[in-house]
């Protein structure tokens, strides 16, 4: 069966690039890293907390970085992070994620 997303509207501009790690391109299947973007698109941060969606939603407003956790299906979690000042968005794998979670603003 295959899943279809509903469209939802973009509140995430991606940027000029979007870049994947080397541990997103060895643990990530290409569906699940098009699955992410679409959700981190559209303000679905995912697993992430209560207060660092708080923190996304005040840096969406102000044009600062944003900050997306999923899991993919073997459930490890990864993360999409999206830099307006870079104008990119970047995909970091399991391997990646720790060293990324998202920091109070």
């Amino acid at each position: 069966m295959n899943h279809v997303s509903k469209i939802q509207p973009r509140r995430v501009t991606l940027g000029r690039d979007v870049i994947t790690t080397r541990s997103a391109d060895a643990h990530l299947t290409m569906h699940e890293m098009d699955e992410a973007l679409l959700r981190h698109q559209a303000g679905d941060w995912g697993l992430i907390g209560d207060a660092d969606a708080k923190r996304n939603e005040r840096h969406l407003r102000s044009g600062k970085d944003v900050l997306s956790v999923f899991r993919n299906g073997r459930g490890d979690e990864f993360a999409v992070s999206t830099d307006p000042a870079q104008d990119t968005t970047f995909i970091m794998g399991p391997d990646d994620h720790s060293s990324h979670k998202p920091k109070a603003a």
